[in-house]
């Protein structure tokens, strides 16, 4: 399984952010952290890269996404290379 950490730039309008927002919590492969100054901190787990790209090309609708962490939990005997 990995873990994305990133930060989503949210849209300055407050509609669009809640909405994002919203649209994000009822993802379960998504844990969603506290808005601080118009970034959202997120965690991703996946199985895949395909469930990943899947993932991001949602997210990249909004404002914009920074990887900050990318980790691998102990038990994945192999590790994708992409």
């Amino acid at each position: 399984m990995r873990f994305l950490g990133l930060v989503i730039t949210l849209d300055p309008d407050g509609r669009r952010a809640a909405s994002a927002i919203a649209e994000l919590t009822t993802n379960p492969a998504i844990s969603v952290g506290a808005a601080t100054f118009g970034r959202l901190p997120i965690v991703v787990e996946s199985n895949s890269t395909s469930h990943e790209r899947d993932l991001l090309r949602t997210i990249a609708r909004l404002e914009g996404v920074l990887a900050v962490m990318v980790a691998y939990s102990q038990d994945d005997a192999t590790v994708e290379a992409h």
